[in-house]
């Protein structure tokens, strides 16, 4: 697929031009990912820089430790792949700790020297073949790239699908950002460099801590000394030292279950989503029911949504809160603690308020030679609440987290019409241009147009996997939300933040079960659009993006 990117440097944008052409080492497993390798490599030339690849280098396949490394340091960026393979582990006697992985090493090392670090994982829904899957029957293996993709996740992960065109638009716009970061930084003395490196590894921990103190003491409402209940698995690993020290700075005790995501694989594999709450770990029903807080972080992977549903229907008391955070990450932490609990408690109430009481919400998005389209949710009496996700669950509630948006939960048949979907899907982050057409017609998925490339495939595979368990609720609208969190910053692909965006307004398929709603369903996915107008009863609550009355 070709790219016309032109990249121009030092104009309206006021940086230096640059006085050597720029490198990006490429980081994959070569067995399973070289053809997405060279469709990076192709990117990259396209884009002007130089694509390091160790298959033009190594006359073994097999790079060195240490040639790779001194490769690495003559590179600004790092760009990494990740599917299913683990691959080689250097021992000791290689240069290696016998545990990571080269791929491992390499991410390591290229921080070490502060270069970018540009990841991008394969999607769980990508169709792969079964033997390039690795750790199958290899439980350590299994869970050493476990560990890694957690590692990975610290950064922003972009995915990527089956076919090596999947990564054309997204890694184009990563280098072109790349780009203009490398010709930032080389504006400023190395030692400078070094020492804002250094800071910010102390700011991000210290912004983590920060994160998971608002979130314990405000979302949680925990005193010390109270209960604290935490379920997890790898996808928290990279900021158990953030939350460690925030439970004992407030003097919690606390217990923690781990369920390692192949062992929610399993449960799902195993059973019926009705009795996966018979597979969870010993013990913990009785923890749920003793705690007065609850706090999951487990992967929002969508195969494993079952295991993240059975764990809100576990019996809990009366006066004890659950906050929900899927796959937790530095920057929804920081969302937090930039964050006014009372602000948005304030603002939510009153705008639920409103759409309680309300007859029809039209939600008016400009798609391509300025046509509008119209979503109408008509709500005729008895229809389903509306939530207000204020990250503060009430007494025997639970939430999920970062906080700052009203959802209104539709009647299957009550929802028809057209949305332009221009800000983010799960882990992609869209630009006008990039924008597709949702359509509905009886509250389901009818069709879906101008679909971004990273997108091709993914309604046709959801459908496939539905198909496979039995799920004929896949395609329900499910939720209709409406962000007013002044603290998100921009869209980051990561829908538990973009969905609360100030001004934004999503629409979501799937399950709305444990909201409240009728709709039963294996998955739940948000698609979310940038500059709506939303009219309740004929009154503007959002107008082009932007908040005008509540």
């Amino acid at each position: 697929m070709a790219i016309d990117l032109e990249l121009r440097i030092g104009d309206a944008t006021g940086l230096q031009t640059m006085d050597r052409q720029l490198r990006v080492f490429l980081s994959y497993t070569a067995e399973d990912l070289h053809a997405h390798a060279e469709a990076v490599g192709a990117i990259a030339r396209q884009c002007d820089w130089i694509p390091i690849d160790h298959r033009y280098w190594a006359a073994s396949g097999r790079p060195s430790v240490q040639e790779c490394k001194e490769h690495i340091r003559r590179c600004d960026v790092l760009f990494v792949l990740v599917a299913h393979r683990y691959g080689y582990v250097p021992t000791q006697e290689e240069g290696g700790d016998g545990e990571r992985s080269i791929t491992w090493i390499e991410v390591d090392y290229a921080r070490s020297q502060g270069l970018q670090i540009i990841p991008f994982l394969l999607k769980d829904t990508a169709v792969w073949p079964i033997r390039l899957v690795e750790g199958m029957g290899d439980v350590l293996t299994f869970q050493r790239l476990q560990r890694f993709k957690s590692e990975l996740r610290r950064f922003h992960c972009a995915p990527f699908t089956e076919t090596p065109d999947s990564l054309a638009g997204p890694a184009a716009v990563a280098l072109q950002k790349a780009a203009q970061s490398v010709a930032s930084q080389r504006s400023e003395p190395a030692a400078i460099t070094r020492l804002h490196n250094q800071t910010s590894i102390v700011n991000s921990r210290d912004i983590e801590r920060r994160g998971f103190e608002r979130l314990l003491c405000e979302n949680l409402a925990l005193g010390e000394g109270s209960d604290l209940v935490v379920v997890c698995d790898e996808t928290l690993e990279p900021l158990m030292s953030s939350l460690n020290a925030a439970i004992i700075g407030h003097r919690l005790a606390a217990t923690l279950v781990y369920i390692p995501m192949n062992q929610q694989l399993a449960m799902v594999d195993d059973t019926g989503a009705s009795e996966i709450s018979t597979r969870l770990p010993v013990g913990l029903k009785a923890a749920f029911e003793t705690a007065q807080g609850i706090l999951t972080c487990l992967s929002g992977d969508t195969t494993t949504a079952a295991v993240r549903r059975a764990l809100l229907r576990l019996p809990r008391s009366r006066a004890s809160r659950l906050v929900h955070i899927p796959s937790p990450t530095r920057q929804l932490l920081e969302i937090m603690a930039a964050s006014d609990t009372d602000d948005l408690t304030n603002e939510t109430r009153a705008l639920a308020e409103r759409i309680t009481q309300s007859r029809q919400i039209d939600v008016l998005t400009m798609g391509e030679r300025d046509v509008v389209h119209r979503l109408r949710i008509i709500r005729p009496p008895g229809s389903p609440g509306v939530i207000v996700n204020n990250g503060v669950p009430a007494p025997g509630g639970w939430s999920n987290v970062p906080g700052g948006s009203v959802s209104v939960i539709p009647m299957a048949s009550d929802v028809s019409g057209t949305v332009l979907i221009d800000g983010s899907a799960p882990g992609i982050v869209l630009s006008r241009p990039q924008g597709f057409e949702l359509t509905f017609a009886d509250g389901r998925l009818v069709a879906e147009s101008g679909l971004h490339v990273a997108l091709n495939g993914f309604f046709a595979q959801s459908a496939s996997l539905a198909a496979r368990v039995g799920d004929a609720n896949w395609n329900v609208c499910a939720e209709l939300s409406i962000g007013l969190n002044p603290g998100v910053p921009g869209m980051s692909g990561m829908m538990l933040a973009d969905t609360k965006r100030r001004g934004v307004v999503s629409v979501a398929i799937g399950d709305n079960a444990t909201m409240g709603g009728h709709n039963l369903s294996s998955i739940h996915m948000d698609f979310a659009t940038l500059a709506p107008t939303v009219v309740v009863d004929g009154v503007e609550i959002v107008r082009s993006g932007r908040v005008v009355a509540t």
